[in-house]
């Protein structure tokens, strides 16, 4: 009896010191998790080096803030997304899709993407465009802002905006494009886009790859060939059109597609380039 109370005596004290050794390393994983969750990682895309370093010489006092990867066409965001853990990414909308490819890259196949495969990534957008068609298009793919690009105070207060949007799942618009909101409230332009999301985004791969097939488009798209078929039927019926490059044509004339490249803003400094 006596040896069978000490060999009981023996496995609690085990049992209780193996849960105090287990308890002492989930606290120090906890804390070093917590050490790497107060760096808020981001990652740039722009194809205008003057933007990336502008960015970063205003959150050189942001500590808490590393920038961890940049691109300059679309083609290159999500290898960087596999390779660097990333909370928020900065990204500009008309950026070419490829070195190659000048087109701008398919956003509205993109960010959802992204939104879908990272779900902890916050992506901001900066942009010269100011289309109501193209923030609200935007808006609705799920992004967490959307700033026009000569909006100074979000550049020189960029790293509170990031901050806020990491941390309390926050939200940044620029003053024209609450503007642009408020106006539009309970009109309809004419030339404002009805299309659906999966129409939009068809519609966004069509401009990005021109030379693709639609077999080819389906498969980017991750829908079979005659849906993404029946997406452009409906889209083609909206926008009054019969074709893939008069879809295109006409999604660039109500502003859904960016066109040409705006001329660039002034620095972040606030110099002339």
């Amino acid at each position: 009896m006596t040896q069978d109370i000490i060999h009981v005596a023996q496995q609690t004290a085990t049992r209780d010191a193996s849960l105090f050794e287990m308890a002492a390393l989930t606290t120090m994983d906890r804390w070093k998790t917590d050490m790497t969750q107060d760096i808020i990682h981001v990652a740039i895309v722009d194809d205008y080096p003057a933007i990336h370093e502008g960015y970063k010489e205003y959150l050189a006092n942001t500590p808490h803030i590393k920038i961890v990867g940049s691109a300059m066409c679309g083609d290159e965001l999500m290898p960087l997304l596999e390779r660097k853990h990333v909370d928020l990414l900065w990204l500009d909308i008309n950026v070419p899709t490829s070195k190659e490819n000048k087109m701008a890259f398919p956003v509205f196949h993109v960010i959802p993407k992204i939104i879908r495969m990272y779900p902890h990534i916050h992506v901001l957008v900066a942009t010269m465009y100011t289309e109501t068609t193209l923030i609200k298009a935007i808006i609705e793919t799920g992004v967490s802002g959307y700033i026009i690009k000569d909006d100074l105070y979000a550049a020189q207060e960029c790293g509170a905006i990031i901050t806020s949007i990491v941390r309390e799942n926050g939200r940044y618009w620029s003053p024209e494009v609450l503007k642009v909101l408020e106006g539009s409230k309970g009109k309809k332009n004419k030339d404002e886009s009805s299309l659906t999301p999966r129409q939009t985004e068809a519609i966004s791969l069509c401009a990005a790859y021109p030379e693709k097939s639609t077999a080819q488009l389906a498969e980017i798209m991750g829908i079979i060939d005659p849906t993404f078929r029946d997406h452009l039927t409906d889209a083609y019926l909206k926008l009054g059109v019969t074709n893939r490059s008069g879809a295109v044509a006409k999604a660039r004339q109500i502003g859904l597609i960016v066109t040409d490249k705006p001329t660039p803003f002034s620095d972040l400094k606030g110099e002339g380039r």
